[in-house]
């Protein structure tokens, strides 16, 4: 089984192959250029390098969100468009307990976060012991108190990921809880994770239906609070 998986939530686009049994091939870069113009020459270039056909791949996957408004609907709409074309399942997946996967060796309880501006985040929370995977925490959209009173409420060590836990730092240290931040190649989602929950779901047989993926943005964007207010001060 092959599984072919975009990741456009953020400024980093990242396409990812990967097999039942290994990584094939994986492209991850930040450019001056917009997802549209850089995501398929990346995957164009990276099933060349790794010797595979479009029409191998037995499914697609996509990162749902959080993120990018544009982004995700740009992931979306390509590995949706090649499921159709080629009759075969897409799946989506949710972008913040996948970007917490690139840590399997961790043991504790790890957050990924991303900036939702005003005072929040868009976070999720695993606990891992051992080979044990629990999710602790949904992906939601919190504020930061809300968030920190959460952390002083668990049990063992907690390690901080993503843009969100770097912009809101101090704010998230507030608490009583002892934090680790990740940063690097740990602050940002990768097409990786994606490709290998992608892979589960095609192992396991989900439908993966192309018209059920779409993204999960889980707040309103910039457009519709205007819309909204201007609504309220008119009295509609």
């Amino acid at each position: 089984m092959i599984v072919l998986a975009v990741e456009t939530a953020t400024k980093t686009a990242s396409v990812a192959l990967v097999s039942e049994n290994r990584l094939l091939g994986e492209f991850t870069v930040q450019t001056q250029f917009t997802h549209s113009q850089s995501m398929m020459p990346m995957l164009d270039q990276m099933l060349k390098q790794a010797g595979i056909s479009i029409e191998q791949v037995d499914g697609f996957a996509a990162s749902i969100g959080p993120g990018s408004y544009t982004g995700l609907r740009i992931g979306i709409a390509a590995v949706k468009t090649f499921g159709f074309a080629l009759n075969k399942p897409v799946y989506g997946v949710e972008t913040l307990p996948a970007m917490i996967d690139q840590t399997p060796w961790l043991q504790g309880t790890i957050l990924a976060m991303m900036d939702a501006r005003r005072n929040r985040v868009y976070v999720a929370g695993v606990k891992q012991d051992g080979d044990s995977k629990e999710l602790v925490l949904e992906q939601q959209a919190m504020e930061i108190n809300d968030l920190v009173a959460w952390m002083d409420s668990q049990e063992g060590p907690l390690y901080l990921m993503g843009d969100g836990a770097e912009k809101y730092k101090e704010s998230l240290q507030e608490g009583t809880k002892k934090l680790v931040f990740l940063h690097g190649e740990y602050a940002t989602p990768t097409a990786r994770t994606i490709a290998w929950r992608g892979l589960e779901m095609l192992k396991r047989e989900e439908p993966g239906d192309p018209d059920e993926v779409v993204p999960a943005y889980l707040a309103k964007t910039q457009a519709e609070r205007e819309l909204e207010e201007r609504r309220k001060k008119n009295g509609n």
